[in-house]
């Protein structure tokens, strides 16, 4: 095998540097970058023979969702049927096309705050552009979209674990007035479901890592309960109870359909004009576009992952390091929760950040 071009991990580096930050600004331009990174690979593999990522720990479970689903996916164009979800296979070789060309810590932190600023960026000027064109009252009526509310989960995770792993008062501060711009564009245009997650969120850190977090999630549940925050319509303790039990009534409402899926999924799709129910959890959806199996792959890598980085974090002395790896812990954390009420892996541009994310925690 020959040695890697320098060139190629030049390109393809800024090629993802690139797509990092217009992944949640322009998805137009964020898809060209992806693929030229993911040519830029391909061509790679083809000259030097570099198969070294096919020795990854997450490569059997990755792999085993691209066949299931590439296989799933067949079987509804053959059928002439539509599936709902398009993107949630082939689009994971970006897993391994991020560990190739993002090889280093130093890199990996270009393209974590890269993101950071292109998600506070887009944010800002979709919280800005709703507040005047609706006022707040009808933007808090018509919460952002599910994939703005996964990059700022993204976010959020990965300042907390920053803040949590700050040395000093001083270093916790400056993390804590980053947050602040989010914080105030969650409350603007988010819904119920991802200012639950944040919360969550703000908990775990708490519990498990910085007690300090506790003065600032104490203050935003009295603002929260006492009314004096006020987020909108209808947000009360017995609404969030029920946005809570969400899932498990779309799972027992929907549980006629589920027991004719076969395994590739739902031949004929998923008829909601016999059950009734239009699903919005992601899980439901990827049960019935590519039956059981995706599922229990795609559950597979989520928890194998999640633990790969907690080890990491619990092993791992360096500060910046150990905060990376407990930022992709609570990032997937929230991804989970945020996909039993909703489905981000809709959007073709949520989907690669995805598995961007996942593939950094290798490096």
């Amino acid at each position: 095998m020959d040695k890697p071009s320098k060139t190629f991990s030049r390109a393809g580096f800024y090629l993802i540097l690139l797509f990092t930050f217009f992944a949640s600004i322009s998805p137009a331009i964020a898809h060209i970058a992806a693929f030229l990174a993911f040519a830029l690979w391909v061509v790679e593999q083809l000259i030097f023979r570099n198969t070294d990522w096919i020795q990854e720990e997450m490569f059997f479970p990755v792999a085993g969702f691209i066949i299931i689903t590439l296989m799933a996916l067949i079987v509804f164009r053959v059928n002439s049927s539509e599936t709902v979800l398009p993107y949630t296979g082939y689009l994971a070789i970006f897993y391994f096309v991020v560990q190739r060309f993002v090889s280093f810590s130093e890199k990996r932190k270009m393209i974590i705050w890269t993101f950071i600023a292109g998600v506070v960026l887009s944010s800002a000027i979709d919280a800005v552009m709703r507040f005047f064109d609706a006022g707040l009252e009808k933007s808090m009526l018509n919460p952002a979209s599910q994939e703005t509310s996964f990059y700022i989960l993204i976010v959020f995770a990965m300042i907390l674990a920053f803040y949590a792993e700050g040395k000093n008062p001083k270093e916790k501060l400056f993390f804590g007035l980053i947050s602040l711009p989010l914080a105030a564009i969650a409350i603007l245009t988010l819904n119920i479901y991802v200012i639950l997650i944040l919360l969550f969120l703000f908990l775990i850190i708490s519990l498990f890592k910085d007690r300090s977090a506790f003065l600032l999630l104490g203050a935003i549940f009295v603002l929260f309960f006492s009314g004096i925050l006020d987020i909108g319509p209808g947000i009360s303790l017995p609404e969030i109870i029920n946005v809570i039990k969400a899932p498990i009534r779309e799972f027992i409402e929907s549980g006629r359909t589920i027991e004719k899926i076969a395994f590739f999924g739902a031949i004929d799709g998923w008829n909601t004009a016999k059950t009734g129910v239009a699903p919005d959890s992601f899980f439901i959806k990827l049960l019935a576009a590519s039956g059981p199996p995706a599922l229990l792959f795609f559950l597979w890598i989520l928890f194998k992952q999640a633990r790969s980085d907690f080890v990491k974090f619990r092993k791992i002395l360096f500060r910046e390091m150990k905060a990376f790896h407990l930022g992709v812990a609570l990032a997937i954390v929230s991804f989970a929760i945020l996909c039993l009420f909703g489905s981000i892996f809709e959007s073709s541009a949520a989907v690669l950040v995805f598995w961007m994310i996942l593939g950094m925690s290798e490096i």
